[in-house]
C-alpha cells in the first residue's frame, strides 16, 4: 500500500512497513494501521517497522503501536521495530516496552530473512 507517509511491502516472510516522517500524528496511526491490516488479511506475517526516519513518537503513536501488536501476535508473529534513534529507544526502555516490541539497530534490510511459514 502507498501512503502520503506510509509505505508497505511484503514477501512470504514479512511485512516491511516504511514511515516517511519525522513525528507520527493521529492520521499517521490510522494509516498504519489500515496498512498492516490490509497485509495481515492477505496473509499473517511478521511485520517490521522501519523507524529510522522518526525523531518523536508521542504517547498516541506508542499506544496505537501497541494495540497493532495484539493484532500480528494474534497469528503467532512479531511486530519489530527497526533503526529507533537513541532518545525514542531509551524512552520505550525505561517504560519496559523493550519486553515488548523486539528492536533492531539500523535499517529493516538488517532483518534476516525468516523461514516461510
Amino acid at each position: 500500500m502507498a501512503g502520503t507517509a506510509i509505505t508497505t511491502t511484503a514477501d512470504d516472510n514479512r511485512i516491511m512497513v516504511r514511515i516517511d516522517m519525522a513525528s507520527v500524528d493521529s492520521a499517521a496511526c490510522d494509516e498504519l494501521a489500515a496498512a498492516v491490516r490490509s497485509e495481515l488479511a492477505l496473509r499473517a506475517r511478521d511485520v517490521v517497522i522501519d523507524c529510522t526516519r522518526i525523531k518523536f513518537l508521542p504517547s498516541l503513536a506508542i499506544g496505537a503501536l501497541v494495540a497493532l501488536r495484539r493484532e500480528v501476535c494474534e497469528g503467532s508473529h512479531e511486530l519489530i521495530l527497526a533503526g529507533l534513534c537513541d532518545h525514542i529507544r531509551k524512552a520505550l526502555l525505561l517504560s519496559h516496552l523493550d519486553k515488548v516490541f523486539p528492536m533492531i539497530d539500523g535499517s529493516p534490510s538488517v532483518v534476516a530473512p525468516l523461514p516461510a511459514a
